[in-house]
């Protein structure tokens, strides 16, 4: 991984990794670990939104002191 990727593209990145490991859990017929991979996976999509909102919030309220 990239030393200087941000932090929303490492979370993303943790974030497909753990689908592609729940996935492959799920295929195996073991749900109770592909079910654990899927809420770690889906928290981190909700920290990304959670980030992305934040910095549109930031970016609106810049905006909004310039103009």
């Amino acid at each position: 991984m990239n030393v200087m990727q941000s932090p929303i593209t490492r979370q993303y990145a943790i974030a497909q990794a753990a689908l592609e490991h729940a996935v492959y859990f799920l295929e195996l017929g073991a749900d109770t670990k592909a079910a654990t991979y899927f809420q770690f996976a889906a928290q981190n999509f909700q920290g990304i939104a959670k980030m992305l909102i934040e910095q549109e919030t930031r970016r609106s309220h810049l905006d909004s002191r310039e103009g």
